[in-house]
């Protein structure tokens, strides 16, 4: 994001070099200052990649502006432009050259060249931030060189002796010119058999791939810094060992290359645990899978089974209880005695509640219209039931006449919404429920929105078990559809919930 600030004490002036720079593609942040003072603190607290300056301003002139922000830590890397009718005085130029403005632009300028100019000051911005940072890092590393070979050599190596890492030195030709003695702990080749006789990138497997070669060699040319490169190497019984290894490189006083210094350690026991981990990992996944296929089909068999009791209910219990008060209907047109007319009148009420509630059951277990007019009329059913029963204002819309899946997805789909619905009326004190469905591309996305309480939404909490909320059931068979389940709440806003399924569900 390129940020320029301009300081011009004529709000003219301004609104013209803001106007210019606007139409640039890369300016993203412009911002001004209509005093010396103004301007400073605005560049302390935004740091912008350039400045355009006026020279004549009443508190502070250019060039103590200037001045102040080359002299300042913080900003005295920002290029400053001198944009002045005086740019064209040969003294005032000097004067602003000398007072730190890295370029200057008479009044009245040509906006080309503006623009022109400050592309020419932001390339040499960023490579001068590139070449800073750089020369941090190098004078970062040095200092680090510096503290690790301190000490003497017996020291440095009676250290490294009780660990798990050795250090090396290799020449300009990657041959090893030392290595620390603990490398025969790692990988039981003594010093002689490596120093001068093995070269760097050969001492590791992995360099028989192409692409880790070609990195390694990218370093050597470019005498680039290196840290926790993850190689494989072979110990002296052909048993593979992973080192980390950081190097960097070292030049003699004459700033000749001369090769690289570094620190191998080794990680292969770190490299088995997460090989470990991996295989667990892959464990835990293929069972997981396992039971979600489960999952899968106690679900398909839990709606067989409620289809069937569903059937039962409606073709055995329910039509004996239709015979049995047809029969006793008709002992009433019969002379007995008061005491059993009402006996067989009260019979008769005992048993038309129960082919109601036989009729309900039946169609909370496994609504008829839903295997034989579809799920969007199921749906409809389903909404015009809430509304009467809990007294809930309910809306439905959809563009779509019919969704053609098998009937045991369709069942799992109504199920997952009524189950969705029924949540909403227990949890949510709504008093309008609207239910939307629509297709993408690939997908059928089924809306609930609820006027109720809301709630903070936890994904963590809300989709695992124990919840309360019966979530992690209805996440769990939205997964294994593959699908996607998304819930949308604040404290009283309402709730919205998507559930989107894959349309080539079968």
């Amino acid at each position: 994001m390129v940020k320029i600030l301009t300081i011009d004490d004529n709000e003219i002036n301004l609104e013209l070099i803001v106007e210019i720079l606007k139409k640039q593609p890369n300016t993203k942040k412009v911002f001004t200052a209509l005093s010396g003072n103004e301007g400073i603190e605005i560049a302390k607290k935004e740091m912008p990649d350039i400045i355009l300056l006026d020279i004549r301003m009443p508190d502070l002139d250019g060039f103590e502006v200037c001045q102040l922000l080359k002299n300042n830590k913080a900003t005295q890397y920002i290029p400053i432009v001198m944009v002045s009718a005086l740019g064209k005085n040969t003294d005032d130029r000097i004067k602003s050259l000398n007072a730190g403005a890295d370029a200057i632009i008479a009044k009245p300028f040509n906006p080309k060249e503006l623009v022109s100019q400050i592309n020419v000051m932001l390339r040499m911005k960023f490579a001068e931030d590139t070449l800073r940072r750089q020369n941090e890092i190098q004078s970062s590393m040095l200092k680090e060189q510096a503290k690790e070979f301190a000490e003497s050599e017996g020291r440095y190596i009676e250290i490294s002796d009780y660990a798990l890492e050795f250090f090396w030195e290799i020449n300009k030709d990657g041959f090893f010119t030392f290595i620390s003695p603990v490398v025969e702990k790692i990988l039981g080749y003594s010093i002689d058999e490596i120093v001068e006789k093995v070269n760097f990138i050969d001492f590791f497997i992995a360099t028989k791939k192409i692409s880790t070669r070609k990195k390694l060699s990218s370093i050597f040319l470019k005498r680039e810094y290196f840290r926790d490169l993850e190689l494989a190497t072979l110990n002296k019984n052909s048993e593979i060992v992973w080192l980390k290894i950081n190097g960097f490189p070292i030049f003699d006083v004459n700033k000749e290359f001369t090769g690289f210094r570094g620190v191998c350690h080794d990680i292969s026991q770190r490299k088995k645990t997460e090989e470990e981990l991996s295989k667990s990992l892959h464990k835990i996944n293929k069972y997981q899978k396992k039971l979600r296929s489960l999952n899968s089909r106690m679900i398909r068999v839990e709606e067989n089974e409620r289809r069937k009791v569903a059937e039962y209910l409606h073709d055995g219990v329910g039509q004996t209880l239709s015979i049995t008060q047809i029969n006793l209907s008709s002992l009433l047109g019969k002379k007995l005695p008061d005491e059993i007319h009402e006996m067989i009148s009260t019979s008769i009420e005992l048993i038309s509640e129960s082919i109601h509630n036989t009729r309900m059951l039946t169609l909370d277990l496994s609504p008829p219209i839903l295997y034989e007019l579809g799920l969007v009329e199921a749906i409809t059913w389903k909404l015009d039931e809430i509304e009467h029963k809990y007294n809930i204002t309910t809306k439905f819309e959809t563009s779509i006449k019919s969704i053609n899946f098998d009937l045991e997805t369709r069942a799992f789909i109504f199920r997952i919404i009524s189950e969705l619905l029924v949540n909403t009326i227990k949890h949510a004190n709504a008093n309008k429920i609207e239910v939307l469905i629509d297709k993408t591309k690939n997908f059928y996305n089924f809306t609930i929105i609820d006027n109720g309480k809301g709630f903070v939404f936890n994904k963590s909490s809300f989709l695992s078990k124990g919840s309360g909320f019966g979530l992690f059931s209805i996440n769990e068979r939205i997964e294994n559809m593959n699908g996607n389940f998304v819930i949308k709440s604040k404290p009283g806003s309402g709730t919205k919930i998507i559930v989107s399924l894959p349309s080539n569900l079968s």
